[in-house]
C-alpha cells in the first residue's frame, strides 16, 4: 500500500433532557481510501464509505461530552469491524480483478500491443 486514509464524520443530535437523561442520535460516515503502486499490476485505487446510525437514551450526570465521546468510540469500533468483514469478503473479488488485469496485460504484450497502465485501454 502506498497511501491510505480513514476519514470519519460524526453528527450527533441531542434531544431535550427529561428526568436526568437525554436522547442522543448519532449518524456516522467513514470514508476509506487505499492506493497501491506496483510494477507488476500498476496503480490501483480502492475507495468506499460506510454509514451507520445509533440512538441511545443516557443519563446526563457525567455530561453530554462524555456521553457523545462514548457513543463515537463505540460507533468507530463497529464501523472498523464492518470494514474488516467487507474487506475479507472483497479480498476474493479484488484478487479476481487483479488476475484478470494481469492476464489481459500479458495477452496484449504477447500480441505486440502497447499497454497503458492508467486504465485507458490497449492501443496498437
Amino acid at each position: 500500500m502506498q497511501i491510505g486514509s480513514w476519514d470519519a464524520i460524526h453528527v450527533i443530535q441531542v434531544g431535550p433532557e427529561e428526568e436526568g437523561a437525554a436522547h442522543y442520535c448519532l449518524n456516522s460516515t467513514v470514508m476509506l481510501s487505499l492506493t497501491t503502486d506496483n510494477k507488476q499490476s500498476g496503480t490501483f485505487n480502492l475507495s468506499g464509505s460506510i454509514r451507520r446510525q445509533m440512538s441511545m437514551t443516557l443519563a446526563v450526570a457525567d455530561g453530554h461530552l462524555v456521553n457523545m465521546g462514548k457513543m463515537i468510540e463505540e460507533m468507530e469500533g463497529k464501523l472498523r469491524n464492518s470494514l474488516d468483514q467487507v474487506s475479507a469478503s472483497s479480498h476474493f473479488f479484488l484478487s479476481s480483478v487483479i488476475f484478470f488485469y494481469l492476464k489481459r496485460r500479458r495477452i496484449a504484450l504477447s500480441a505486440g500491443l502497447f499497454w497503458e497502465n492508467q486504465g485507458n485501454g490497449l492501443h496498437s
